[in-house]
């Protein structure tokens, strides 16, 4: 499981990247997925996933990404 934990202490959890982007975008970001267009939503999970390799090399302060193997 991966939990990403927001520079204002929310925190997203998921199974994989793909699902964290989807998860990240609804509750923080307020994204209707559903409500969006393919290439829309295939844009914003990249950046989304994107964003998460920022993250893991330290470059967005304040946001952590953890992964929580067997969870």
């Amino acid at each position: 499981m991966l939990t990403l934990t927001t520079s204002d202490g929310q925190t997203v959890t998921a199974p994989d990247e793909l699902h964290l982007a989807a998860e990240f975008g609804e509750q923080v970001d307020g994204i209707d997925w559903e409500a969006l267009c393919p290439f829309e939503d295939h844009t914003l999970t990249w950046e989304y996933i994107e964003f998460f390799a920022l993250v893991r090399d330290d470059s967005m302060p304040g946001y952590r990404l953890t992964d929580s193997e067997g969870s």
